[in-house]
């Protein structure tokens, strides 16, 4: 295996679009496979600002750019299936929750 720098900084930084937000997450590259209809470059990479509210999309056609940002996201929490929002918990689910963790 060979491993070669490509660039001296980021792929993706704060200053490359104002959607990015400043703590920039979990970065993943992948290289677009050609069944892909409607392709926006050769390479996608997702990422997510730790706050954000969607994972975030980078294109290229090289590895060391230019790199753009698809600004309206690649997939936002609401679509993901997960909570965005804390569970309601009545009284009573908090009591048994509490009781159960003092038999641990």
């Amino acid at each position: 295996m060979r491993v070669q720098r490509l660039l001296d900084k980021p792929i993706v930084a704060p200053g490359l679009h104002p959607s990015i937000g400043v703590n920039i997450q979990g970065p993943s590259m992948i290289r677009t496979p050609d069944w892909i209809e409607g392709r926006l470059g050769d390479y996608y990479l997702y990422f997510a600002d730790h706050k954000g509210s969607y994972i975030r999309l980078a294109y290229a056609d090289k590895l060391i750019g230019p790199w753009a940002v698809y600004a309206p996201g690649s997939l936002h929490l609401a679509q993901s299936g997960f909570l965005t929002e804390p569970p309601h918990v009545t009284p009573e689910q908090l009591a048994e929750f509490e009781a159960r963790a003092k038999r641990r």
